[in-house]
């Protein structure tokens, strides 16, 4: 059985081709798609979008980036830095970017 696992993204580094991901402003739902290019030198992303199939365009700093995956269960789930699930497991100890929830209750980058 799998569960699906949201992650928050503070840097076009931290997507790849085919990612899953949805846009957010606002608490408003901009778009949701897969991501088709990424420029990092800009922050901004070229997805497919879900709804349409066509391009989009999404800037990171104008909008809230989630990353959508499905983790299955009773395997450690994998650091948003590209971490493999074997160096993410038990005994093992990594240090790599994470979300942490601010006093408001909206996830913000560490």
């Amino acid at each position: 059985m799998a569960t699906l696992r949201k992650t928050t993204i503070c840097s076009s580094a931290e997507l790849r081709i085919d990612d899953d991901i949805e846009a957010w402003r606002n608490g408003m739902l901009l778009d949701r798609g897969r991501v088709s290019r990424a420029l990092s030198s800009v922050e901004m992303v070229w997805i497919v979008s879900a709804r349409t199939g066509a391009l989009a365009l999404i800037d990171l700093a104008a909008a809230d980036i989630v990353r959508i995956g499905v983790e299955p269960t009773g395997l450690p789930p994998a650091c948003s830095s590209g971490a493999s699930r074997r160096e993410a497991g038990i005994g093992g100890r990594i240090a790599c970017g994470v979300s942490v929830p601010s006093p408001r209750g909206k996830v913000r980058c560490a």
